[in-house]
């Protein structure tokens, strides 16, 4: 796990980032009130149409008939500036009611946090798929979406990264079970 501020190394459940110093308080304090999310799709920034909310919802679902065992949401939120959006990301993950209660370690939740007026999209997941999904497949979904993004069209540059992201887990969940029976 990194930090989300500044991607130090991080070990789980550490008070502090050793690199800044970021503490989960300070987060808290930053980021404020936990928006009204829904189940899949939210847009508590009203940044998404209702015709671009129901077009995730149905690639979310889509998403979770592949991966039953993942919950996977998408928000588009007005992110404070004095926080990178993939802090957060980070925050909105551990503080908000994803997915179903679970250790740490078998977090399997997968956050887009879409801040509009930044232009950003960052992507989070729980702790159980870090070791699957590691950072330059994060990164890569990110990027499948990012043209769209930047034309303006938001909802098909989340299901671009949605898609994406689907890919990159199929291909790695393969390489990971065929590592795992190797004696």
């Amino acid at each position: 796990m990194k930090c989300p501020a500044c991607a130090h190394p991080l070990a789980e459940g550490a008070p502090a980032c050793p690199g800044c110093g970021l503490t989960r308080d300070a987060l808290d304090a930053g980021c404020g009130v936990i928006p009204k999310l829904w189940k899949r799709a939210s847009s508590p920034s009203a940044d998404l149409t209702l015709r671009e909310l129901n077009a995730l919802n149905r690639r979310i679902a889509w998403f979770e008939r592949t991966f039953p065992q993942v919950h996977l949401s998408v928000v588009a939120a007005r992110t404070p500036q004095s926080v990178p959006p993939s802090a957060y990301a980070f925050w909105l993950i551990n503080r908000a009611a994803f997915g179903r209660p679970a250790p740490p370690s078998r977090s399997y939740v997968v956050l887009f946090v879409l801040d509009a007026a930044r232009g950003s999209l960052s992507l989070t997941v729980g702790y159980g798929l870090e070791k699957i999904l590691p950072e330059p497949d994060l990164q890569s979904a990110l990027d499948a979406g990012k043209s769209a993004l930047s034309a303006g069209r938001l909802g098909k540059g989340v299901d671009a990264s949605i898609r994406k992201l689907r890919r990159l887990l199929r291909r790695n969940l393969r390489t990971f079970r065929s590592e795992r029976s190797r004696p």
